[in-house]
């Protein structure tokens, strides 16, 4: 279960285009408190930044940034976002400025609850770097058997 304190959202029963159709043409973002209940009897509260393109931003939350708390809340959040038409869920690059919470962001990235510019291009560019340090240990080494 998933409570918002935005009353356009739930005029529009959380339907994107339904909050588009309410909102009308101009610009607009709706900033909301939203509060996940899940089966397991987690309980996180978010602040999302709802934008008229569909986006949805996790500005903050006080769920636990533990690497191996459960993701029931994220899992949920994002399932909400795919049934009611909102884009993926993003994060505010403010969540990952710390070492703790980077990892854990990361971390949701990787399996894919979180979409972050910033944590692509840090994994694009991390995996570069392995690939790179794996050539030249394969250069290393090929350059030691033709040494013996």
């Amino acid at each position: 279960m998933i409570r918002f304190s935005d009353i356009t959202i739930n005029d529009a029963h959380c339907n994107f285009l339904k909050v588009r159709e309410l909102m009308g043409d101009v610009p607009w973002m709706l900033k909301t408190d939203a509060t996940v209940v899940t089966e397991d009897g987690m309980r996180s509260n978010f602040v999302l930044h709802l934008w008229q393109e569909g986006r949805v931003v996790i500005k903050a939350t006080d769920r636990p940034s533990a690497i191996g708390a459960p993701d029931s809340d994220l899992q949920q959040l994002k399932k909400w976002c795919e049934i009611n038409g909102w884009e993926e869920l993003h994060i505010d690059p403010i969540l990952i400025q710390d070492p703790a919470g980077f990892d854990f962001w990361m971390q949701k990235y990787r399996s894919g609850f979180v979409e972050s510019e910033l944590l692509k291009r840090y994994d694009e560019e991390e995996m570069e770097r392995l690939s790179r340090s794996l050539y030249e240990e394969e250069d290393e080494d090929e350059g030691d058997n033709y040494a013996s």
